[in-house]
């Protein structure tokens, strides 16, 4: 199995339970949501070492996973509006739950809730913004806006989930200096 067809298997998986998982279109939006993370893993690593963009990839696996199980309503933000109690009651956008502000860079919401490519680009770099930090769990409480000093429940559930999918595909990483590196457990 390739890579790319290990991420894919783990987001059907996660996706199993929503009420359209059989339906063709949605494996079809979710090949094209494992392209994207995959691409972005490749162009815009924000690890270091010879599994830097496998890293990523599964960081963004990670991060989707566990703020939206890939449902197609958060990644089109159809539900994604002020008042909801979904998306921090709208101030998200994305399977990745990209927080309004700083984190959308020059990109809309329209723009992020259509184009899944670069929703996983900002996602990415939001993620790159803090991960150089003394560890992934440092890097995963930024993402989530917990406090500095302590680690919050959601950033222990995102290092939990990005360490077992790392695990599952052979990388490993490691704070090396003033990076976290990733690299292949076996090659």
């Amino acid at each position: 199995m390739t890579f790319p067809e290990i991420i894919l298997s783990l987001v059907l998986a996660a996706h199993s339970n929503q009420p359209d998982a059989g339906n063709p279109a949605q494996l079809a939006r979710l090949r094209g949501v494992v392209d994207d993370m995959v691409a972005v893993g490749k162009s815009n690593p924000i690890f270091s070492g010879d599994a830097g963009s496998e890293a990523t990839t599964v960081a963004l696996y990670a991060v989707a996973r566990h703020e939206s199980g890939f449902w197609g309503k958060v990644q089109d933000c159809s539900i994604c509006f002020p008042g909801s109690a979904w998306c921090d009651h709208g101030r998200s956008v994305t399977l990745y739950q990209i927080m309004r502000g700083s984190g959308w860079g020059t990109y809309t919401r329209q723009e992020l809730c259509s184009d899944n490519r670069k929703a996983s680009e900002r996602a990415a770099i939001v993620l790159g913004r803090s991960a150089g930090r003394s560890s992934t769990l440092a890097m995963f409480n930024a993402y989530a806006g917990c406090q500095p000093w302590r680690a919050c429940r959601a950033a222990r559930e995102l290092e939990s989930g990005f360490r077992a999918t790392l695990a599952k595909v052979g990388v490993s990483v490691v704070w090396k200096g003033m990076q976290n590196e990733a690299g292949w457990v076996s090659k």
